[in-house]
């Protein structure tokens, strides 16, 4: 080998070694950043089984994936004033980076949700505003809530022609959204001339159980002959009523309204046990508390009079309110005969 033939083969040789050297650091960075573990956020329903979170639980997961990040969701299979303590407790065991949480009380898991934010754990309230700002980010809600009582009280005042009796079958006596409607429910109803001819005989409650809220609604057409209808403003209510007045020969001749999801009433728009019933979508919560927990993870505030967007969303230009709630959409959605195909939630 002469002289010439040596100084190439020594560079291309150590070319080789520079090359090599490369592609092992390039591939020990890439596995070392494929191993950093994605931020993990946790929702925590009131109450798991109700078809009502299934569109709000995949909104989740699509932008959770869209972020990278890992979900969790948990959930108690009864929901009582204190049964989500527990699970707040775990998600601090874990180390979650968020919180997102529908309490099912205003004040019983608190204490846990303090002790999860100065565990530094960000939390979001989701589908329901209640908690104190001090505690939350943020609550993210279908919409401004305060809308529902007179959207659903105007609704069955249009189908009653404003006369006569009727009753609430709403979910169990703690849960804070219920309370909220019925409360002020009754308050219109006491302030409003427009509803004078228009009497509340009852507020029972099904517990946010099929079966149970089936045997209300039973117990409501035996206690009040002249009941002439029902309004129920939780989605497993409604389609249990629908299905109890069905059931005893009684559509048509006894109003069915509240709050119900397109899939589960269909079939009771279809054969006119209902003729109306109001919603939103839920899968936008889910979306929006994704984004906002990330976001916040990430250090940005979501302070009152914050105005943000939500790539690929198609919601347009979301606002923080005054008390730190994001609605999703400006008002309630009426499902009929008309429009009853076009949702698939």
């Amino acid at each position: 080998m002469n002289n010439r033939m040596k100084v190439t083969f020594t560079r291309v040789a150590t070319a080789g070694i520079v090359i090599s050297s490369f592609l092992v650091a390039f591939s020990s960075g890439s596995s070392s950043a494929a191993s950093t573990p994605k931020k993990t956020i946790e929702f925590i329903q009131t109450q798991t089984g109700i078809p009502y979170y299934n569109p709000l639980i995949h909104g989740f997961k699509t932008e959770s994936a869209k972020l990278g990040l890992k979900l969790i969701v948990t959930g108690p299979s009864n929901g009582t004033a204190s049964s989500q303590i527990t699970y707040i407790q775990q998600a601090i065991v874990r180390h979650v980076n968020g919180i997102a949480i529908q309490p099912d009380s205003s004040t019983a898991p608190l204490p846990a949700l303090r002790q999860a934010k100065k565990a530094g754990i960000k939390i979001v309230e989701t589908n329901v505003d209640s908690l104190p700002q001090s505690v939350r980010v943020a609550g993210v809600t279908a919409l401004d809530y305060s809308l529902v009582a007179p959207s659903q009280l105007a609704e069955l005042g249009k189908l009653m022609n404003y006369t006569g009796d009727f009753a609430i079958l709403s979910a169990s006596s703690t849960s804070v959204f219920q309370n909220q409607v019925v409360t002020a429910m009754q308050s219109l109803l006491k302030t409003d001339p427009k509803y004078a001819n228009m009497t509340l005989v009852k507020v029972a409650y099904g517990d946010d159980v099929s079966a149970t809220s089936a045997t209300q609604t039973a117990a409501l057409l035996t206690e009040f002959p002249n009941l002439k209808a029902i309004t129920s403003p939780t989605t497993v209510g409604l389609a249990a009523a629908a299905q109890a007045v069905e059931s005893a020969n009684m559509g048509g001749k006894i109003i069915v309204t509240g709050l119900g999801e397109p899939i589960e009433m269909k079939k009771f728009i279809l054969d006119k046990t209902v003729t109306e019933y109001q919603l939103w979508d839920p899968a936008n919560m889910g979306i929006v508390s994704a984004f906002v927990l990330a976001k916040s993870m990430s250090g940005k505030s979501f302070a009152p009079g914050t105005r943000f967007q939500v790539p690929g969303s198609g919601l347009g230009t979301l606002k923080v309110a005054k008390d730190g709630n994001i609605p999703c959409q400006p008002g309630l959605t009426t499902f009929n005969l008309q429009n009853v195909n076009k949702y698939n939630f």
